[in-house]
């Protein structure tokens, strides 16, 4: 799994900001590249594990940040503004995720399991049986210090006591 900051996918145009769809096209191509060699350089504690994660290569490319992404547009996180650029930024993630499977697919080959899988039936050959998904963020958007995942913000400001007693403010 692994995630975009939309938060800092926004760039400013004259005196507006807007989402900067060639920065997400940067980080999708690295998050794909980056997610499929992940399960090469994985180690697995079962055989079984190892065969499935390999046989279907599935990886999950999320998205985190998109509150502070909204409050940099002025689009309210409740509106039909954001569902319409949800849709928006999903589908484009989404197919831009798939193509660089199917670029990695021509030079790595497509998944041990495509034989019979949906793709197959399309005609669609791609590394990754899986691309993309909506995972919370939880820790890597405290991390980053965005919210974690396409949540609303939790609070503006607030402690996180931590195991070892350390507070850590947010």
């Amino acid at each position: 799994l692994g995630a975009i900051n939309l938060a800092t996918c926004v760039k400013k145009v004259d005196e507006n900001y807007e989402v900067d769809f060639s920065e997400i096209d940067k980080r999708v191509n690295l998050g794909v590249h980056f997610l499929d060699n992940v399960i090469d350089m994985n180690k697995f504690p079962f055989q079984r594990i190892y065969g499935i994660v390999h046989g279907n290569r599935k990886i999950g490319l999320g998205l985190m940040g998109w509150a502070e992404m909204l409050a940099q547009l002025k689009i309210p996180y409740d509106s039909e503004e954001s569902i319409e650029l949800a849709k928006d930024i999903s589908n484009y993630v989404t197919q831009k995720a798939r193509e660089k499977s199917t670029e990695l697919a021509e030079d790595r080959g497509v998944f041990p399991f495509w034989k019979g899988s949906v793709w197959e039936k399309e005609g669609i050959k791609v590394r990754n049986a899986v691309v993309t998904t909506i995972a919370p963020n939880g820790t890597t958007g405290m991390i980053s210090d965005v919210t974690g995942g396409i949540e609303p913000f939790f609070k503006l400001a607030y402690k996180k006591t931590c195991m070892d007693g350390k507070e850590l403010i947010y």
